[in-house]
């Protein structure tokens, strides 16, 4: 099972319509997407790939911008349950 957030660009910077993260479970990375309505994010690899310790020590992505509070809390929660530590 995968933990997945998408939300639209009225939070971002950059004008982008779409937003997504995704969490791999394996890797212990993220996936960063940016998109258009029309772009089913994640069918290509055209993500940014961050480690859960990059995230922690920087944040997410500059040119992703910040989350909307609700994904950034959502994502800490996922990463302290996987990780076992806050």
């Amino acid at each position: 099972m995968k933990t997945a957030w998408m939300w639209d660009a009225e939070h971002q910077i950059y004008g982008r319509e779409i937003y997504g993260l995704n969490i791999d479970l394996e890797q212990s990375e993220l996936h960063w997407f940016q998109g258009n309505t029309c772009s089913m994010c994640g069918d290509d690899h055209g993500y940014l790939i961050q480690t859960i310790s990059e995230f922690r020590s920087f944040g997410p992505p500059p040119n992703i911008g910040t989350p909307p509070a609700d994904v950034t809390k959502g994502l800490n929660d996922a990463i302290q349950k996987i990780t076992g530590n806050s």
